[in-house]
């Protein structure tokens, strides 16, 4: 096949340098961080409220808790904690934690320095528990609230009004972070089905942190047309909710004709996203970028990173994309994927760009599973028409391994600008590269690549698939001596890769909290123990930092 001319030699070349400029050095992911993760450093209570206390308490310690949120909330001033006490927590009870920081709404704003903090008192032993019309957790037009270690539990239920029903929200906020909270079972059956398990709208500056995500039927985490919202070492499992059980018949007829659940991480028309060491895990749609606008009118679904996450036996592994007109007026631009891990799969793809405009990825490893690895289409007509005042579709892809797939390996349309280098697609069974072109040279779309079988990287006894093992062959082998493969070895914090390390060095967990009985203890289907899923710490490669 001939090589692209120079026009689009050059044009490749501009996307290199603009790909690497928009999507890493712009001011990304949320300013505001919260409290640490660790329950051990979280606030001590200044006050306290219990599903057995009294509103005619003075709510000051342990044995004077208050009864109700609708009475608690409006107490509480810049700097002061609510502790929850161990129990169920329910609307017939407590109420439900609504916090509304609007002109004429009961709750006051923190300040930078005295943020307001729900907790509880032991993490994930306070559990609220709602009814699927309102969530367990909502803040809304709050600013300097945190939301630690609490659980948070919904279920379905049927509904004519229209409005969506999500498990925790904060919607119209800034300055809020989410703290190891475990939630779990999205409502499916409210209005249009459209809810969620953790739904941030209209916000900019909102920190998830170890949170966990259970029985999801539309988005697991959604950032609906928000800027700067960051989700850090969070867990998304949909555990066959998007199934009728068959006993149901209303259930069966909202929810029946899906396949799997839908996206778990979504920047839906949300820019300047950052997703660090998330892990996605079962029958869904993985990691997603939406064009659209924000709600300040600015691109969205733009200059989000997603840095350090994994994709275990999902259905698609992740998607970006320019929405169909009249969205498709703002597409897809510059977001980022580095150190990028995808196992197995239920027939869908592994990176796929649909209609998007300076798109980078680095160092992907995609391994095993139904479907193509990598791929670049459009969702337009005539294609990349959504993109087209902006130079039409362009990604750039370096030093990603893909490798034993059912499907095809790295995968680029005809109407895209593209370049490929450092890369290595091996034993994919409807081919390793396409177009067709001499892959090893310097010159065209796909340059100082090979096709050769990877060694030492795997999920057999002695190989490793979370990093490149010293010994393999793809250990120096990409760009200025970097892996072919991604690395996943220690914690990415505000952009950068830092040297802590993501695994415990003694047992190789994925960084957790608490176990809450049937819900994310469940053997095989959980957080606590997906070390064991990827080779950490038994029969693999041992960590390098293992003790």
């Amino acid at each position: 096949m001939m090589k692209s001319c120079v026009t689009g030699l050059v044009a490749v070349l501009t996307l290199y340098l603009t790909a690497t400029a928009s999507a890493v050095d712009a001011p990304i992911g949320s300013r505001y961080s919260g409290p640490s993760a660790d329950p051990e450093s979280w606030p001590a209570p200044t006050r306290y409220l219990s599903p057995h206390g009294s509103d005619a308490n003075d709510g000051l310690c342990p044995e004077r808790p208050w009864k109700t949120f609708a009475h608690a909330i409006p107490w509480l001033e810049p700097g002061d904690t609510l502790g929850l006490l161990d129990g169920d927590y329910t609307p017939q009870t407590t109420g439900m934690l609504l916090i509304d920081a609007s002109q004429g709404g009961s709750a006051r704003h923190g300040e930078p320095d005295r943020s307001i903090n729900v907790r509880a008192v032991n993490e994930r032993r306070a559990v609220l528990r709602t009814e699927g019309l309102v969530p367990a957790v909502r803040i809304t037009h709050g600013r300097y609230w945190n939301i630690l270690g609490l659980t948070a539990i919904g279920r379905d239920q049927r509904t004519a009004r229209r409005g969506n029903y999500h498990v925790v929200e904060v919607s119209r906020s800034r300055d809020v972070s989410l703290k190891r909270i475990l939630a779990i079972h999205s409502n499916r059956l409210g209005y249009n089905s459209n809810n969620h398990v953790y739904m941030v709208s209209d916000s900019r500056h909102v920190m998830v942190e170890e949170c966990e995500a259970y029985k999801h039927h539309r988005h697991a985490f959604i950032a609906w047309q928000t800027e700067n919202v960051t989700y850090r070492r969070c867990y998304v499992n949909p555990r066959d909710h998007y199934r009728s059980t068959g006993e149901d018949a209303e259930l069966q007829r909202a929810i029946g004709h899906r396949r799997f659940a839908d996206e778990g991480f979504a920047f839906y028309r949300g820019s300047w996203g950052s997703v660090e060491n998330c892990v996605i895990e079962g029958r869904n749609v993985g990691f997603h970028v939406h064009g659209g606008t924000t709600f300040a009118n600015n691109r969205g679904g733009c200059f989000n990173r997603f840095l350090g996450c994994i994709a275990l036996n999902t259905f698609h592994a992740s998607r970006v994309d320019a929405r169909p007109a009249p969205d498709g007026a703002w597409p897809a631009i510059g977001n980022y994927f580095k150190d990028f891990l995808v196992v197995g799969s239920h027939g869908g793809i592994g990176l796929w760009y649909s209609t998007v405009n300076d798109q980078l990825a680095e160092n992907v490893t995609i391994y095993r599973g139904a479907g193509t690895g990598f791929q670049a289409d459009s969702r337009s007509k005539p294609p990349c028409k959504a993109v087209v005042e902006w130079g039409g579709c362009k990604h750039v892809l370096r030093n990603a391994l893909v490798f034993d797939r059912e499907g095809g390996g790295i995968v680029t349309t005809a109407h895209y600008q593209f370049l490929v280098e450092y890369s290595n697609a091996w034993n994919n069974a409807a081919g390793n590269y396409r177009p067709i072109e001499p892959i090893d040279d310097d010159d065209g779309n796909i340059r100082r690549s090979m096709s050769v079988e990877p060694t030492g990287m795997g999920l057999e006894p002695s190989q490793a698939i979370v990093f490149v093992p010293e010994g393999s062959n793809m250990k120096g082998a990409g760009k200025d001596g970097a892996d072919i493969g991604a690395n996943l070895l220690y914690r990415y914090v505000d952009g950068g890769l830092t040297e802590e390390p993501l695994w415990d060095p003694t047992t190789g967990a994925f960084p957790h909290g608490a176990l809450v009985q049937g819900i994310n203890d469940v053997a095989g289907d959980s957080l606590f123990d997906l070390h064991t899923r990827l080779n950490i710490g038994g029969s693999g490669a041992p960590l390098p930092y293992a003790r």
